[in-house]
């Protein structure tokens, strides 16, 4: 259905998101640990165990994206690192609001030609004065030839407007 390809555009894009914030946190972790200024030293001390470091590191990551936390750049390296990883978020947020809006009118207008179909075909069975019995068979045998080729249409069309 629509809202199955959709949850799956969304599901992607978030595995993608967080494998990317992976590996940014990985970047952030090793310039920080690069200079005895930097960021790890400077809040996490040295009896910090590996895992307080990645997570910290993490969150740093996940925060340029949508919010701001208490690390912070402490040299000029971090400082690089953080206004590249800050663009790139824009960038990717940008993109991903774009194309989640241009999937959901690609959806409602699709819904939207199918509803003025029926109602067309509604008033063609008026018109005409065919049974209530055999219009409700042809809208059935109509539904399901409608969906099985909409379906395969509606999920090559989304799936070519992927990023």
């Amino acid at each position: 259905s629509n809202r199955a390809v959709l949850v799956l555009v969304l599901v992607r894009f978030t595995s993608f998101l967080l494998f990317l914030n992976h590996f940014l946190a990985c970047g952030w972790y090793a310039i920080g640990l690069s200079s005895e200024s930097g960021w790890v030293r400077l809040h996490l001390g040295a009896d910090a165990g590996i895992m307080l470091r990645y997570l910290t590191a993490f969150h740093w990551s996940l925060s340029q994206f949508y919010s701001s936390m208490e690390i912070y750049p402490a040299n000029v390296q971090e400082r690089a690192f953080a206004v590249c990883v800050v663009m790139l978020a824009m960038i990717l947020a940008s993109t991903f609001i774009s194309s989640i809006t241009n999937m959901m009118l690609e959806v409602v207008s699709l819904q939207t030609e199918r509803v003025q179909s029926m109602r067309a075909l509604r008033t063609f069975f008026r018109h005409y004065k065919i049974s209530t019995r055999l219009s409700l068979r042809m809208r059935k045998y109509l539904h399901s030839c409608y969906h099985g080729e909409r379906r395969e249409e509606l999920q090559a069309k989304l799936l070519r407007k992927l990023p």
